[in-house]
């Protein structure tokens, strides 16, 4: 593994939606306050909340850089996306080649 690849943490099985909102921006009252206070006393959370904002990060950036496509950049977009594809799977230990069913 590269030294700037993550390592996927998963939070505890009862944090894993209200970590992931927290990480989005959409947590808010008595949620918000009780996730923050396990955030305190879970390091396992805490590092799962950080691999969310990293995956948050890198969505946003891989948007950013591709948000209007030309109509004669698609082909390169396209290419660069199953590499991004590629990739997560490794990071996330998944064979790179299997395909996602529920597209298409």
């Amino acid at each position: 593994m590269k030294s700037n690849e993550m390592v996927p943490i998963k939070p505890c099985k009862h944090m894993e939606a209200l970590v992931s909102s927290l990480s989005d921006g959409s947590l808010h009252g008595a949620a918000r306050w009780y996730t923050m206070w396990h955030l305190r006393v879970c390091s396992q959370c805490r590092a799962a909340l950080e691999g969310f904002k990293t995956l948050r990060s890198r969505l946003k950036s891989f948007q950013d850089a591709h948000s209007e496509p030309r109509i004669g950049n698609q082909e390169a977009m396209l290419k660069k996306m199953d590499e991004v594809d590629k990739q997560f799977k490794a990071e996330q230990g998944v064979d790179p080649e299997i395909k996602c069913d529920s597209v298409g």
